[in-house]
């Protein structure tokens, strides 16, 4: 965790009326460490339910002419399987970033 910043991962939740509102993941201090790093460099992930028992997650950032970019996608069932979904978007975020920079 960073100092003076709330634990865990904030993503933006995405509800089926497109209304959104923060939500805080909280996963291990290395995926958390790599998160920070990807909003850092002004990266946002987004969290949205697509089915009764799938949701699906997205790590977005925002280019040069103002468009969102989808980095990086993962679709996983909405239960246990969900903490490592994210951590793989986490990894996978951070390295196509990393390839841009």
């Amino acid at each position: 965790m960073i100092i003076g910043r709330a634990k865990g991962i904030p993503f933006i939740r995405v509800f089926p009326d497109y209304t959104t509102k923060m939500q805080m993941v909280e996963r291990p201090a290395e995926v958390d460490l790599l998160a920070c790093s990807f909003i850092s460099q002004g990266g946002r992930y987004l969290i949205a339910k697509i089915s009764d028992h799938e949701v699906k997650l997205a790590a977005m950032v925002e280019g040069f002419n103002g468009d969102v970019y989808e980095v990086a996608t993962e679709v996983s069932a909405d239960g246990i399987e969900l903490p490592l979904a994210i951590d793989r978007l986490v990894r996978e975020s951070v390295r196509k970033i990393a390839a841009v920079n």
